[in-house]
């Protein structure tokens, strides 16, 4: 893990797929599923908020936008947050990049509020979200070297395979991969929420019958949708897929472990 005092900031960008199309046929049940995704949100980036005072979330209809100094207790934070809406049937696409974003101080009114970034990292954040099918949390190589700086040869799966060490402080480590198409890596949540943190104060252990509904979820929903979104839920199944291999290979801890 990146130590805690040593900065490592971040931009996140997110949105929920599909939400539009509900919205379209069930405006009352797209509501619904926006609430829970922003009370999930809310509950999952509250520990990491706490530890990063400076860091700033921002929701809008479904997108989500965070940006810190601590980018190795964000992803920690966000594993949980991806898995509960999952949970849901509800597929959240997210990038994260190296640096902070911030906004140039604009001359405003009361209900006139201007947010102009004064670089591209927002752009950068969307446009690798962008890139991507399904409920993916996906990050760019940069960033995603330093995460690996203690397990190198993991940039690969190759050296994932070449190299499996029998440590429990590697869970994010673990769970970082490279994407199937290149061009950056990707988090596999589920790997992470299989060893819980704190003395089992944190994540919910996720277990493989708990993949295996997920996997049906999105087959069906694969099988009933329209050609544009079937994508999404093939990409998810397939994220859920690496997710039970990358399983196999990582030490359980129990809960009264310390």
């Amino acid at each position: 893990m990146v130590n805690c005092t040593e900065k490592l900031e971040f931009t996140y960008c997110g949105d929920l797929v599909g939400i539009s199309s509900i919205y379209s046929n069930a405006p009352d049940a797209a509501y619904d599923l926006l609430s829970q995704f922003y009370n999930t949100a809310y509950r999952a980036l509250e520990n990491y908020q706490k530890r990063d005072l400076d860091c700033k979330v921002y929701m809008f209809s479904d997108s989500l936008i965070v940006t810190g100094g601590n980018a190795d207790a964000f992803v920690r934070s966000m594993c949980d947050l991806y898995m509960s809406n999952l949970n849901h049937s509800t597929l959240l696409r997210g990038g994260i990049v190296s640096g902070r974003l911030d906004f140039d101080l604009r001359v405003s009114r009361e209900n006139f509020e201007k947010k102009l970034p004064r670089s591209d990292k927002l752009a950068k954040a969307s446009a690798l979200e962008k890139s991507v099918k399904g409920a993916r949390f996906v990050i760019e190589p940069e960033l995603a070297a330093q995460l690996l700086a203690r397990t190198p040869r993991w940039r690969t799966l190759q050296g994932y395979l070449g190299d499996l060490m029998e440590n429990f402080n590697f869970e994010l480590e673990r769970s970082i991969a490279p994407l199937p198409t290149g061009g950056g890596f990707e988090v596999l949540y589920p790997v992470f929420l299989n060893v819980p943190f704190d003395n089992g104060v944190g994540p919910s252990r996720v277990s493989d019958e708990l993949i295996a509904r997920n996997l049906a979820r999105m087959e069906y929903l694969a099988a009933a949708s329209s050609s544009e979104v079937i994508a999404h839920y093939q990409a998810t199944k397939q994220v859920l897929e690496h997710s039970q291999l990358r399983r196999k290979h990582m030490p359980v801890r129990n809960r009264d472990d310390t």
